[in-house]
């Protein structure tokens, strides 16, 4: 029986080789006028050569205008990385397909359809925190936003969904407050008084009103607690 014919644009079995800089990854496609083609791509890893392979594919059978909601992220990521190529820091560049070189296996198979609804970018959020931690989702996050971007350029899209997303608020820590026995230790009326420019070491570092702030300005404790002054 023979080998199924593949669909246009579709991606047959790939291969890699290492190259001077990575790797060449090269794989069989049809093009729009139903002729095999066999196109490559060279990335730094072999997801990155992947990744630049779907790109190339894309341009080649339909052209990069031909984007549509059907059009999954990791073709969307690559074209982005391509648009920054050369117009930002090589420094940035490298970070951002870095950032694409894992972010990619984790949701690069959603179409852009799917991904622009503000409750799946959410859960992909989600699962990047969870899988990579705060740090990883910064990045993705600036990542998707220009893959977006790229998606409203050609008017895949109208509204970039990252816009719409709060980004969520950190918890203020609660500033501490002296015990009344720490209170004691360093009103002067207690007989302990202590060098106010020098505070004692169980109180530094303290925030809030009996904290640092108090000892700077040269306020007693007792003021603070409503005392009156000697």
């Amino acid at each position: 029986m023979g080998r199924r014919p593949l669909k246009v644009g579709e991606l047959g079995s790939v291969t890699f080789t290492p190259v001077r800089g990575g790797f060449r990854a090269r794989c069989r496609t049809r093009d729009a006028g139903g002729n095999d083609r066999r196109p490559s791509a060279i990335g730094e890893t072999e997801a990155l050569a992947l990744m630049a392979l779907k790109a190339e594919v894309l341009r080649m059978v339909f052209g990069a205008e031909s984007l549509s909601e059907d059009t999954p992220l990791s073709v969307l990521f690559g074209l982005w990385i391509e648009d920054r190529d050369g117009a930002i820091r090589k420094q940035s560049v490298r970070i951002y397909k870095s950032t694409i070189s894992w972010l990619d296996p984790l949701i690069g198979a959603i179409p852009i359809g799917e991904a622009r609804q503000p409750l799946r970018v959410k859960r992909m959020l989600k699962a990047v925190e969870e899988a990579r931690g705060e740090a990883a989702l910064q990045q993705a996050r600036v990542a998707l936003n220009g893959a977006f971007a790229m998606a409203i350029e050609n008017g895949v899209i109208e509204h970039n969904p990252m816009r719409s997303l709060r980004r969520q608020q950190k918890k203020r820590k609660v500033p501490k407050s002296l015990t009344v026995a720490q209170v004691d230790l360093v009103d002067p009326q207690s007989g302990a008084e202590h060098d106010l420019d020098d505070p004692p070491e169980h109180v530094q570092g303290l925030a809030g009103p009996f904290g640092d702030s108090s000892f700077a300005s040269h306020h007693r404790f007792t003021e603070h607690l409503g005392a009156p002054m000697a």
